[in-house]
């Protein structure tokens, strides 16, 4: 029986199993960087879009009578949905890069 040894018992083979797990692997990262990068986005967003008040920088703007900038600077200081990520920094920056 000498596939017995390399499927081990009951026919499981585990080097089979390694690589469907491996490709299991690389298919949930590559899933993971897309969602990063789309909070990501969709932050970055959020805070332009509302120079006004956000959930960041609070609603005191309403009260203001002060002129808003034009253009508004997102800081990475101010995504506390992507900074609550421990892996969304790499993602982030391999998007920059390419």
């Amino acid at each position: 029986f000498p596939n017995m040894a390399a499927k081990g018992s009951g026919g499981f083979d585990p080097r089979q199993e390694a690589a469907k797990l491996l490709e299991r692997k690389v298919e949930l990262e590559r899933d993971l960087r897309v969602l990063e990068q789309q909070i990501f986005n969709y932050e970055g967003s959020y805070l332009k879009d509302n120079p006004y008040g956000n959930v960041v920088h609070g609603w005191n703007a309403y009260k203001s009578d002060d002129e808003f900038p034009k253009e508004i600077r997102v800081e990475d200081a101010h995504r506390i949905f992507t900074n609550s990520s421990s892996t969304a920094a790499k993602a982030i920056a391999q998007s920059k890069s390419g």
